[in-house]
């Protein structure tokens, strides 16, 4: 007889347990490259909290990549007030210059600058601003004005009294 037609009957091997185990089991290339990803892994209960106080903290898209690096809840809780911070520099620099763009904190948190880092390209940015306007705290000397006496009060009557045609010019 030739053989049965396929789909006919289960193809179970004869020993399951032994054949799922050497599968499992069986060391691969890529055992370390395995362990490194479990090492940088994060438990479900720690992403739904990293997760949660990114949603509280208000940087909802830094969730991503807090997994992704596999930090730690102490260390997302640290990120996520880093954020905060610098949110708030920049809403306080903005006060003084309104021409900083709002998005400037969400570049500054996706580019993974520190608090300082953040501090530090702020002040950067309103001193470029303040050396820009320019500032003269010095008067000009004007003309000097009149001086009262004898002299200018005659000068003063003599000139009202032409412009009345009471006298001649020049007389």
């Amino acid at each position: 007889m030739a053989t049965p037609p396929a789909g006919s009957s289960p193809a179970i091997p004869p020993n399951p347990s032994a054949a799922l185990a050497a599968v499992v089991d069986k060391p691969t290339a890529t055992a370390a490259a395995t362990e490194s990803a479990t090492a940088t892994t994060v438990s479900r209960a720690d992403a739904s909290q990293i997760a949660t106080h990114c949603l509280e903290g208000g940087v909802p898209a830094m969730a991503a990549t807090l997994l992704a690096e596999g930090a730690s809840v102490e260390l997302a809780r640290a990120r996520i007030g880093a954020a905060g911070e610098i949110r708030d520099l920049v809403a306080l620099a903005r006060r003084a210059d309104p021409s900083i763009p709002e998005a400037m904190a969400t570049d500054l948190v996706a580019d993974g600058k520190t608090v300082e880092q953040a501090r530090a390209a702020l002040f950067d940015k309103l001193v470029a601003t303040d050396e820009a306007t320019a500032v003269s705290s010095h008067h000009v000397a004007q003309k000097a004005p009149a001086q009262a006496g004898p002299d200018a009060a005659k000068t003063n009557m003599r000139a009202q009294l032409e412009r009345s045609g009471l006298v001649k010019k020049g007389a």
